[in-house]
């Protein structure tokens, strides 16, 4: 998922925010396989890293750098999210 945050990031944000990102997709993917939610098990991981990756990426272009933030958002995001298999194929 890093290569996806810096392909749909980079060009957009400085190299600093891109890190920022990328340290807050790891931070919220760590978060939920700690929690053994549903969404880190192996059949679902797929698609809660996609949501993850495009849920910040989208909260970083409404002006959010903020990596807590950000890392909070992600999670409380994909806690509202049907659990799937499949990554969605767009998010708002």
């Amino acid at each position: 998922m890093h290569e996806f945050i810096k392909q749909h990031a980079d060009g957009v944000f400085e190299p600093e925010v891109v890190r920022i990102l990328t340290d807050a997709f790891d931070d919220a993917w760590a978060q939920l396989q700690v929690s053994g939610a549903p969404f880190s098990q192996e059949e679902y991981a797929l698609a809660a890293r996609t949501i993850i990756a495009k849920r910040i990426i989208a909260l970083a272009k409404e002006g959010q750098f903020d990596r807590r933030r950000l890392t909070t958002a992600a999670l409380i995001y994909l806690g509202r999210q049907k659990l799937s298999h499949a990554p969605p194929s767009d998010l708002s």
